[in-house]
């Protein structure tokens, strides 16, 4: 163990084009709950950046929760929570292992 989490987010775009953002994680209080908080982070304000709905999934059940959760005692998923109902057209929810995502 390195004391690192590589993170990332891959999506497609509305014309149907995939993209993919990856980053390196690093800090002793690091989890892998922190790094799916950091990556459902990115594709949300990828999503504010370019002004598209959107749709977020995660197979992370604990993260989904304390992002939609505003009381969350994690504050970064205060911060995404936030991020969410400025931007009314996002959704994020819960899928059980990216099954349910088309190749």
């Amino acid at each position: 163990e390195d004391g690192h989490h590589v993170s990332g987010v891959v999506g497609l775009d509305v014309d149907g084009t995939k993209f993919q953002i990856k980053f390196r994680l690093r800090g002793r209080a690091l989890s892998s709950h922190i790094a799916e908080l950091y990556a459902i982070r990115a594709a949300v304000l990828w999503a504010i950046k370019f002004d598209v709905p959107t749709c977020i999934v995660s197979d992370s059940a604990s993260a989904v929760k304390a992002v939609l959760n505003p009381g969350s005692s994690c504050p970064h998923a205060r911060s995404i929570h936030r991020l969410l109902v400025d931007s009314p057209d996002g959704v994020i929810k819960w899928i059980h292992y990216h099954v349910e995502i088309a190749q």
